[in-house]
């Protein structure tokens, strides 16, 4: 899967799990995520990639634009 790929699916389940369309603008918190709304896209991801963020990944000064969670989730893969 190419980072381009990656980062469209990241979005789709994004809108899926909360309504929110994620652009690689701005960061997480400008686009509509609160930390509820993140924990359930990260959520989605594990659930569709099959795997779990350790939970020192997860936190929140590392994880606040498009382009961060896309290259977390990269380390997984």
């Amino acid at each position: 899967m190419t980072k381009e790929q990656l980062t469209e699916k990241i979005k789709e389940i994004a809108k899926e799990s909360t309504g929110t369309d994620l652009t690689e603008e701005g960061t997480l918190k400008e686009r509509g995520l609160d930390s509820l709304s993140l924990v359930a896209v990260i959520a989605g991801i594990e659930e569709t990639f099959g795997f779990f963020f350790r939970d020192n990944d997860l936190e929140p000064d590392k994880l606040k634009t498009l382009g961060e969670l896309v290259s977390l989730t990269e380390k997984y893969l």
